[in-house]
C-alpha cells in the first residue's frame, strides 16, 4: 500500500494479514481514506511494515459520485508522483487534503473545480 504522509512523503508499506476475512484493517485501506497508520521503520528497507491503521476521514461523498471520484483520483495520482520517498511533504499533503475536502463538500459544480480539458478546439 502506498501512502502520502506529511512527515515521510511517499511511503510504501506492506499490510500483512489484511486479506484475511476478519481483518479490521481491510476497510481502512480503501481508496481516498485518510488514515492514521503505525509502521515499523527500517532504514534498509524500501517497503515498511504497517502495524496498525485507523480511519481519520473516509470521504464518502467522493466514493458516492463517479465525477468526484475521478477528479479526486487525478489529484491523488499527481500528489503521489510529485512526492518523494522519505522526504517531508507537509504542504503537498495539506493541499491534497484541502482539495479532497472541497471535492467532497459538493458546494461548487465539479466542472468549475477542474481545468478546461476540451480537446476538440
Amino acid at each position: 500500500v502506498t501512502f502520502l504522509a506529511p512527515r515521510r512523503g511517499r511511503l510504501a508499506c506492506i499490510a500483512k494479514g489484511v486479506r484475511r476475512p476478519r481483518s479490521g484493517q481491510a476497510a481502512a485501506l480503501d481508496t481516498f481514506n485518510r488514515v492514521d497508520i503505525g509502521f515499523v521503520w527500517k532504514e534498509s528497507r524500501a517497503v515498511q511494515t504497517m502495524t496498525e491503521c485507523a480511519i481519520v476521514d473516509s470521504f464518502d461523498a467522493l466514493k458516492a459520485s463517479l465525477d468526484r471520484s475521478a477528479h479526486a483520483s487525478v489529484a491523488v495520482e499527481i500528489a503521489l508522483r510529485v512526492a518523494h520517498d522519505n522526504e517531508p511533504s507537509e504542504a503537498l499533503y495539506a493541499e491534497l487534503v484541502d482539495g479532497l475536502n472541497v471535492l467532497a463538500a459538493g458546494d461548487a459544480p465539479i466542472r468549475a473545480l477542474a481545468p478546461d480539458c476540451d480537446t476538440q478546439r
